[in-house]
């Protein structure tokens, strides 16, 4: 076998070894921006969440008639 055919097949194998190697982290990265999109996602409906909260609360004056009296709450 001639000393240039050794070197071709090296080579292309060694692209193949290459692009293997390629492939994984290509979908490795596809995962990790995936999680992260979604990560990101919950936290914007929490934090969205909580500001809807926030802002529908009732405020004013609490007033109560118990077994202990009357009791008047700020909110």
């Amino acid at each position: 076998m001639p000393v240039g055919a050794i070197l071709v097949r090296s080579d292309r194998e060694a692209q193949t070894v290459l692009a293997g190697v390629k492939g994984r982290y290509r979908r490795m990265n596809r995962n990790v921006i995936t999680l992260i999109i979604g990560v990101l996602a919950i936290a914007i409906v929490v934090l969205g969440y909580q500001l809807y909260q926030e802002r529908h609360q009732k405020s004013g004056v609490d007033i109560s008639i118990g077994d202990r009296g009357i009791s008047i709450e700020k909110k």
